[in-house]
């Protein structure tokens, strides 16, 4: 597992207490691989900024087998279905800074009028990003 750490002395102090921290999620049986995945240009998915989690996501998306085949239909479902509710997120996260992704996620499926099919499609939207990104 590559923590993209300098080989220096610092270096070595952070890729020990990375160990520490995965040894104990091993032992608690939390450690998930998904906590780890690689962005593209590098660094862990884990620690990047919201719009580079949903760039991932969305690479991620597009690379589904069922998506891949009917790309025309797939566009349609994100710019539709998946979209307007991430970007509804970012700008929840903008004007909320202090808030965690977490908490972002919940104040914007609550954005969205109870019992109507926007919740319910932002809920999709966000459950399968939350699943994604290892979110509880």
């Amino acid at each position: 597992m590559s923590l993209n750490l300098p080989a220096t002395a610092t270096g070595l102090k952070q890729a020990e207490q990375e160990a520490k921290v995965i040894a104990g999620k091993l032992i608690q049986n939390t450690f998930d691989w998904r906590d780890y995945r690689v962005l593209p240009g590098g660094g862990r998915l884990d620690q990047a900024d919201l719009s580079a989690k949903l760039e991932a996501f969305e690479q991620h998306f597009f690379s589904q087998p069922q998506r891949s085949q009917h790309p025309a239909s797939a566009k349609t479902t994100w710019e539709t279905a998946y979209a307007p509710y991430f970007r509804k997120l970012v700008a929840i996260s903008t004007a909320s800074p202090t808030l965690k992704l977490p908490e972002a996620v919940y104040a914007t499926v609550r954005s969205t009028r109870e019992h109507s099919r926007s919740r319910q499609s932002c809920c999709t939207a966000l459950s399968s990003l939350a699943e994604f990104l290892n979110l509880e």
